[in-house]
């Protein structure tokens, strides 16, 4: 389905864009993410919550599921047309909008592969036990890429491509 979507890779790209929240938000007004991830048996990220949203949204039917694919339905797209503009989401939607910009200018098989073998996740895969992925070294890191190119970070596509380049020529060595 081309307009669709794999649960996983929803948990992957709201994984990706958490990542960049934290440089949209204002902690003094904004809230956290409000999602932690672990690490599923594929080696995805995997957030409870998410997980728990999105069973909701299949219940309203603001999703429909076929095969192993969703869609977002007619009264999904209402749904989000109504809350979209709230304050809450506006930075969120920044982050979600630099992660998957970031896919078209990289491929998506490059994306997730290159998220998928970033170290945070691996270590978590190899410890077992879901440990919740810590974020902050993954933070650092894209401040000090950006800032290393010359990239502002208040734009995130370059910083969100720039950390799938990073990844990609790690994967390499």
């Amino acid at each position: 389905y081309f307009d669709g979507f794999k649960r996983e890779e929803l948990q992957l790209f709201a994984y990706f864009s958490s990542i960049f929240f934290f440089y949209t938000r204002n902690p003094h007004i904004d809230d956290e993410w409000g999602y932690n991830f672990t690490v599923d048996s594929n080696g995805f990220p995997f957030s409870q919550e998410l997980n728990s949203a999105y069973e909701q949204h299949l219940l309203n039917r603001h999703f429909e599921e076929k095969e192993r694919f969703s869609i977002v339905t007619p009264e999904g797209v209402k749904s989000f047309n109504a809350v979209k503009n709230h304050s809450l989401f506006k930075n969120r939607e920044k982050a979600i909008d630099a992660a998957c910009t970031a896919t078209i200018l990289v491929s998506y098989e490059k994306t997730e592969r290159a998220l998928l073998n970033d170290e945070e996740i691996v270590k978590a895969q190899s410890i077992g036990n879901q440990p919740i992925l810590d974020r902050e070294n993954i933070y650092h890191k894209v401040k000090e890429i950006s800032k290393a190119i010359g990239a502002p970070i208040d734009d995130l596509i370059i910083p969100a491509v720039s950390w799938l380049n990073y990844l990609i020529g790690k994967d390499k060595k």
